[in-house]
């Protein structure tokens, strides 16, 4: 083997070694936000099971549904975990409600929510 292929594998080990090192710190800055992420979808699929299997839901009930909720990715040990149920759930409501997976309604002087049509078709949920 001459010194050209030598330099060659040198340099193209090299170039493998920058590529992995990059990817692995552009994973390790975005994980923050993939993990809010995930706990944010798990929290909407707790929200839909509970109002799918037992109606119209106030606030307060979904709460204890969310508490101790927790998210993380399988190649990391880091997770997050639901410290403050009120705000997670105010926010995520919020956005559910932007989103026109819930509706809001008052029912005997409370807040409930609701399963939109549009959602309850499209997660094939039948009406109660």
């Amino acid at each position: 083997m001459s010194i050209g292929w030598i330099i060659f594998y040198i340099f193209l080990f090299a170039v493998a070694a920058a590529a992995i090192y990059t990817w692995g710190l552009i994973k390790a800055q975005r994980q923050n936000a993939d993990l809010m992420q995930l706990l944010y979808v798990k929290g909407e699929k707790a929200v839909v099971k509970a109002i799918a299997k037992n109606g119209s839901q106030t606030r307060q009930q979904l709460e204890e549904r969310l508490k101790g909720l927790r998210a993380s990715q399988f190649y990391s040990k880091n997770r997050v975990v639901i410290q403050d149920a009120k705000s997670f759930a105010d926010t995520l409501l919020a956005r559910m409600v932007e989103q026109n997976i819930l509706l809001v309604k008052f029912e005997e002087g409370r807040r409930v929510y609701r399963l939109t049509e549009d959602a309850m078709v499209k997660l094939k949920i039948r009406k109660k």
